[in-house]
């Protein structure tokens, strides 16, 4: 996270966050939510005591992947998370992480008009290509927030490793310079990516085949 004064970061997040016109976009239910404040929240650290519950809960996951099925509105959350993540904006990086890691199990073969190009895109297809153009700045975060910090991210990498195996390299190398629960919980991650990997040459997930 960058040094700054409270007032510039809450200005600079508002900027990312207001310049999406969130309700032109439903979600997978159909409804058109202004995710503004939710999102300031989160990047802020501020959410309320009754939705800070546990790792990927509450309404805002819901918006972004309902039941495995994303809407119109995750394609620009995807957008706005990686503008946030790439400015070092978020109090907690691992928020933002959270927001990102639950397409590891959601996608929607519908189409829409891509807000930024004005092209129809297959709507899974344009949010992975935004997670895959966006590797560097997980892989920036790997290597410089301690494991026990980053669940989400750590997750979020185990889903891109068996497209991009170069992952597990840079784990391997982050664990060697880590000891005690930190290095713990990275080994532990690298096997599991090392065993996705080897799944998904068995049984191949599609996904994978999406290039940035």
């Amino acid at each position: 996270m960058t040094t700054m004064d409270k007032a510039a970061r809450i200005a600079s997040v508002r900027s990312i966050v207001e310049a999406v016109r969130w309700t032109d976009f439903p979600d997978a239910l159909g409804a058109r939510v202004d995710l503004t404040e939710q999102l300031v929240q989160i990047a802020l650290d501020e959410r309320p005591p009754e939705i800070v519950r546990y790792y990927c809960s509450g309404p805002m996951y819901n918006h972004i992947c309902c039941q495995g099925s994303m809407g119109e509105i995750t394609l620009p959350v995807t957008r706005t998370v990686n503008q946030l993540i790439a400015a070092d904006l978020a109090v907690k990086p691992d928020l933002l992480y959270e927001l990102l890691e639950v397409h590891s199990s959601s996608w929607t073969e519908s189409e829409m008009v891509d807000p930024d190009s004005g092209e129809r895109v297959v709507m899974w297809e344009a949010v992975f290509r935004e997670i895959y153009r966006h590797k560097h700045l997980y892989l920036r975060d790997l290597h410089r927030l301690q494991p026990s910090e980053c669940p989400a991210l750590l997750d979020l990498l185990l889903l891109l490793s068996p497209k991009y195996p170069e992952i597990i390299d840079h784990a391997t190398r982050r664990a060697a310079l880590l000891d005690g629960d930190g290095r713990t919980i990275l080994e532990a991650k690298i096997t599991q990516m090392r065993i996705g990997l080897e799944d998904d040459k068995a049984d191949h997930d599609y996904r994978y085949d999406i290039e940035p």
